[in-house]
């Protein structure tokens, strides 16, 4: 007979034969991209060539980590869209140090991202937009067509200038001043640099970020203390001076946080939710895809004269040449539609959406483990030969209704994120996209720049970025 120690020894066997025997059954990681993540190539493009052959799900290894990148719209629905364990981002310890785990855009999935997302959602639903907001929209287009008749060569710059002014307007009803928007650029820079791959020990052993400032070696630490000092700054003095005339002139310009503390409940854990979603709100990826969004066009635009011609007699014939084309006008012009998706499609401003997921899941046979890296190749979606064909080709028509064919899908779907992750913003950037193209076609014919009698034909790149 087995004594006690026995048992104890054959049970302690059989542990580990269950435990070695589930280990081999365990299934397989998806199959490896050889492209890197940090290539200098646009890295979208060469995952969308191996998932060709490779499959949707591709594994990549990139500084050290596991990735996994997803390559079709029906991948991602089922992941991303379906699945709540997919709705968490990556972690970033040093954009942590920096305070940037507050930013909509860089919080883990929780309650705090539930209240802020309902928040955004109040102001930014497509009935408010349309309410409430249009005017600023429309005010701040026409700003733009003035700068670009004032001053064509500096379109660039000026594109960028209105949409920070916009944004800051929305959020706290006032445009910010010179040291403001310096402000503003510093911060946005130190974040950059915080997610800068490879760059920071933090992200690769967490435990530094208890590190005190003052060790020897933690200059890392210095750094960013003196940043999050910076992005604090920026989000709390704009929020302060509402919350101050509300409680003390009664009164505030119309602005996303004054709407917003309003319609709180006042306290105090409110007050710092609003104050962090108005400071995303400027930040946030959405601003920055807007600014993106907009060169696209102007940049494919001027390549197709052709389309400015046929968009133009568009709005000859249902707006006239009296007025500039609004949001109502929406309805009445199908070509300037199409070509605002084509635009989205043939470059999306973002194409590589970041996710992770809380556990351990599976799908098509493959594991992904739990806190995976996940990239969301929105590229491949919108260069997919079967949907879009003749995907490298600009082509507004492919989303003309045509009889017996089915009309390709919507970039705007995909464009934005996914899931529990949608940019809450899409609507505003929607509306704006639209009177700002609609607009520049309305009041300018685009041409290549002509130097010393030649027309110097702007090329047709773009930047490997996490914004494009």
């Amino acid at each position: 007979m087995f004594g006690v120690q026995g048992i104890a020894l054959f049970g302690l066997v059989a542990l580990f034969a269950v435990l070695a025997w589930r280990h081999s059954r365990r299934l397989p990681l998806p199959p490896a991209s050889t492209s890197s993540g940090d290539s200098h190539i646009q890295p979208w493009r060469a995952y969308a060539e191996h998932s060709k052959t490779l499959g949707p799900l591709l594994t990549v290894s990139s500084l050290g980590r596991q990735v996994l990148v997803i390559n079709t719209v029906e991948a991602v629905t089922e992941l991303l869209d379906k699945r709540k364990n997919f709705a968490c981002r990556p972690r970033w310890p040093m954009a942590d140090l920096l305070g940037r785990q507050k930013n909509v855009g860089f919080q883990y999935y929780g309650e705090r991202l539930k209240q802020s997302r309902k928040v955004l959602h109040s102001s930014l639903n497509a009935n408010v937009i349309r309410t409430t907001w249009n005017g600023i929209l429309g005010e701040y287009s026409s700003k733009l067509m003035l700068r670009f008749l004032e001053s064509p060569e500096t379109f660039y710059e000026d594109v960028h200038r209105c949409i920070d002014l916009l944004i800051v307007r929305f959020a706290y009803g006032r445009e910010p001043d010179a040291e403001h928007l310096q402000l503003a650029k510093s911060a946005m820079q130190d974040t950059n640099e915080a997610l800068q791959p490879g760059r920071w020990l933090v992200d690769t052993i967490p435990a530094l970020a208890y590190v005190p400032s003052w060790f020897p070696g933690a200059s890392y630490m210095r750094w960013a203390r003196s940043a999050r000092e910076k992005y604090q700054m920026l989000t709390q003095t704009p929020f302060l001076r509402v919350k101050c005339d509300l409680q003390f002139n009664g009164d505030a310009p119309l602005s996303f946080a004054r709407h917003a503390l309003e319609t709180s409940a006042g306290t105090a854990e409110d007050e710092d939710v609003i104050m962090s979603a108005a400071g995303s709100l400027y930040s946030g990826m959405c601003t920055t895809s807007k600014n993106s969004a907009v060169l696209n066009a102007i940049l494919l635009l001027t390549l197709h004269p052709e389309v400015q011609s046929r968009a133009y007699a568009e709005l000859l014939a249902a707006v006239g040449s009296d007025r500039l084309p609004e949001t109502q006008d929406m309805n009445y012009l199908p070509y300037m539609n199409c070509v605002i998706q084509e635009c989205h499609r043939f470059s999306p401003a973002v194409p590589l959406v970041t996710h992770s997921n809380i556990d351990e899941d599976s799908y098509l046979g493959y594991r992904i483990p739990k806190k995976t890296w996940i990239m969301a190749n929105v590229w491949a979606m919108l260069h997919n030969e079967k949907e879009y064909g003749h995907p490298s080709d600009f082509n507004p028509d492919r989303f003309a209704p045509e009889k017996g064919k089915p009309v390709p899908r919507d970039p705007r779907t995909v464009l934005y994120g996914f899931g529990r992750r949608v940019c809450p913003g899409l609507h505003f950037a929607n509306h704006f996209i639209f009177l700002v193209i609609s607009r520049l076609i309305a009041c300018f014919e685009l041409h290549p720049q002509e130097l010393e009698g030649k027309t110097m034909r702007p090329p047709l790149q773009y930047t490997t970025a996490l914004i494009s």
